[in-house]
């Protein structure tokens, strides 16, 4: 297999299973483990998945990066609030800054709107694999360039380091490192260039890694919440247990 074929292959099978990943959980993001675990258990069928904002999001990234050749925040912030899909599922905070944006607002101003501190939802690591993709050959590049996604709609210094984390473990699943290699060059990036917030939130995972947890006593200490503290590190985990089970 060419270079180029193989690139082609990691940055589509990227991209399909970061949409496939989200489709596949909208279904269950409104219910608590017991309750799907009731549903499962009697074949209950729950609404069928379809992407949601996040993969809305993340292919605007796409979009402006394959137009531009990089990621411009001015940019980025119109295509946002152009290709807006308000039935996507964003939740009330967010849909009052992507109007902001579809309305020309600037998104230094929107980005305040409902968090005078920013945001430090999910949903700027969930946008940022295009750009791990991208510049999967420079990661000073993947930095900068994650940072600058999640600006546009997240302040917050720990909203930017989510992005920059998930984007530069993709670069690193790309330049052919293993999972654990990954986990630890992450956290040294982070560290630094000055997204070290993130990381003792990173950490808390190594004693787990050392034994077998059941998923509660995992969730105990990692959170699922739809935050980067809790979200990315629970993704990080997942990937870290079971590297070649997608399921």
């Amino acid at each position: 297999m060419s270079m180029v074929s193989k690139l082609q292959r990691q940055f589509t099978g990227t991209l399909l299973g970061a949409m496939t990943g989200d489709a596949l959980a909208k279904p269950a993001k409104d219910y608590s483990p017991d309750e799907l675990l009731d549903r499962a258990e009697i074949g209950y069928e729950m609404m069928g998945g379809f992407y949601t904002e996040d993969t809305e999001m993340m292919l605007t990234v796409a979009e402006v990066l394959l137009d531009l050749g990089d990621i411009d925040p001015d940019p980025l912030a119109h295509r946002l609030g152009e290709n807006l899909d308000p039935m996507r599922g964003y939740n009330p905070g967010a849909l009052e800054v992507m109007y902001a944006l579809q309305q020309g607002r600037d998104w230094r101003v929107a980005n305040r709107l409902v968090f005078e501190d920013g945001s430090y939802g999910a949903g700027s690591a969930c946008r940022a694999a295009p750009v791990g993709l991208f510049f999967h050959d420079d990661l000073d590049l993947v930095v900068d360039a994650a940072a600058e996604t999640a600006r546009v709609t997240h302040a917050h210094p720990v909203g930017e380091a989510g992005a920059v984390a998930v984007a530069l473990a993709v670069a690193l699943a790309v330049q052919g490192e293993q999972p654990r290699a990954i986990y630890e060059q992450v956290l040294e990036w982070l560290a630094d260039t000055g997204f070290g917030d993130l990381v003792p939130y990173l950490e808390a995972m190594q004693d787990l890694l050392q034994v077998w947890p059941d998923p509660p006593d995992v969730v105990q200490v990692l959170g699922n919440r739809l935050t980067v503290q809790e979200c990315v590190p629970a993704a990080v985990y997942c990937v870290l247990r079971y590297p070649n089970n997608f399921e």
